[in-house]
This record gives structure tokens, sequence and C-alpha cells, in this order.
């Protein structure tokens, strides 16, 4: 957050509305990954088939709002308007944009249900920083040094809070296994009798 408001300060391109619409996309994701988090403890459903029924579930709501909103009658006038849009390239394009999108849903959905909220905001945020400063150097965009300031703060607070996940879990896992070896003597004594058995 504090790389965030330091790269803000600077930008020369500075929209209120655009950081108001932002800001609404960074608590609507954040509410979502919480849901999804909840959805599987609550369902014990694996991330693929939650996924599923989350798309399910979405696609009436959806469908209303490109409606309404006059989205779904401009795609149809397009579609049966330009000549190209019914080529095969447009097709083989389609398709792979829709296969990134599910890809990118279901990893986030996954990162979630094995992970947290949380971790996956944080995965979020660094591609969101890398993304951005491939493009500041890709697309000519006039960058201050603070604005490069505040996007190396948040990029290495990402890195830093996944060495601390990553620490934790080792930690998890160390204390999982001293507690397992304890009782190590009767699980061979059991294998032992169980091979006895079976011989």
């Amino acid at each position: 957050v504090i790389g965030s408001v330091i790269a803000a300060l600077s930008d020369l391109t500075y929209d209120p509305l655009g950081y108001s619409l932002t800001f609404l996309n960074n608590i609507l994701t954040a509410a979502n990954l919480v849901a999804i988090k909840k959805a599987a403890q609550l369902t014990r459903l694996d991330a693929l088939p939650l996924f599923y029924y989350i798309s399910l579930f979405s696609l009436p709501l959806v469908a209303l709002l490109a409606a309404l909103s006059g989205d779904l009658r401009a795609a149809l006038d397009a579609f049966s308007t330009r000549q190209e849009l019914r080529s095969a390239g447009f097709f083989v394009a389609m398709c792979l944009s829709a296969s990134s999108a599910f890809l990118i849903n279901y990893t986030t959905n996954l990162c979630t249900h094995v992970t947290s909220a949380l971790t996956t905001c944080i995965a979020g945020q660094s591609k969101n920083v890398l993304q951005t400063l491939i493009g500041v150097f890709s697309w000519g965009y006039k960058a201050t040094p603070v604005n490069l300031l505040g996007l190396l703060i948040a990029l290495l607070a990402s890195c830093a809070f996944a060495a601390v996940k990553f620490h934790e879990s080792n930690v998890n896992a160390a204390a999982v296994a001293t507690r397992g070896g304890g009782g190590g003597g009767g699980g061979e004594e059991e294998g032992q009798e169980r091979k006895v058995v079976v011989v």
C-alpha cells in the first residue's frame, strides 16, 4: 500500500475517477477472494469444481448486465456486419484469449484454495508491479524517480511477504515432522506386526 501511494504522488496523468475505480476494483477483488476461500471451506470442493459453479452462477448476472448496458447488442451487430470478426484468425485469437482468461481465473482460485486470500492478493500485486515495470520500459511511459521508487517498494514488500510465508511453511512442516517422529517407534512396531500378518 505504501509503495502504491508513493508511486501515485508523482503521477503526471493523475485522474481521480481512474484512481477511484481502481480502488473499487481492489476492494471487490479482495472480497471475491475472501468469498472464494470461505466457499471452499464450506463446500469442501476442489478449485476446479468451485470455479465451475462460480462461473455458472455468474453467467446470468453477466448476461443481464451485458443486455442492459447495450454491450450484447453492440457485439451481435458488430459480428453480423464486420467480415473480419467471422474469420479463422479472429476465431483463433478469441479462443486463445478465452483460454488465457480461464487459466488466470482458475490459478487465482487454486492459489486462494491452497493458501489464503491475502497470499493471492500479494501474488497478484507482484504480477501487477512487474507488468507495470515492463510497460514503463516498453511503451515509453514517462516515469519519475518517485514512481519507480514506489513500484520498487511494492515489489520488495511482495517478495518479503513471500519469504515470510515460505519460512512459516517450513517451520510448520518441521513441527509436523517432529510430532510425527515422536511416535515413530509405535509406528515401526505396527508396521512389523502388519508384515508378520501378511506373511
